[in-house]
């Protein structure tokens, strides 16, 4: 299990984010962090170093864009997704000037 990619999700709705890790787990990766809040996933990051983060961009402490920025700091080389409920024109712009790797909307199918 040790070789398998790690991931850090943050997600406030739980729900969601024992949803996100049941699929991060079927995908094939390790579950190292599942955080309810920015700062929390952002520990949990510099910590366990992990290959991926999942985040929605709703967080409380932190919001999502903030916790890419930050956790990409702490961890060069982190590849990031951004969940979001609505795409607005300033966030792709954010996102695309982040270097996010994959942006998707919810719900999530």
């Amino acid at each position: 299990m040790d070789n398998l990619p790690a991931v850090v999700i943050a997600d406030a709705d739980t729900a969601s984010l024992r949803r996100l890790a049941r699929e991060a787990c079927a995908a094939g990766f390790t579950i190292a962090a599942a955080a309810s809040e920015g700062l929390e996933a952002l520990a949990a990051v510099r910590r366990e170093k992990p290959s991926v983060l999942v985040c929605s961009l709703l967080l409380p402490s932190l919001d999502g864009l903030a916790l890419v920025r930050l956790a990409r700091d702490a961890c060069p080389g982190l590849r990031t997704m951004l969940i979001c409920g609505f795409l607005s024109r300033d966030v792709y712009e954010e996102c695309t000037r982040l270097g996010v790797d994959c942006v998707l909307t919810a719900p999530l199918a």
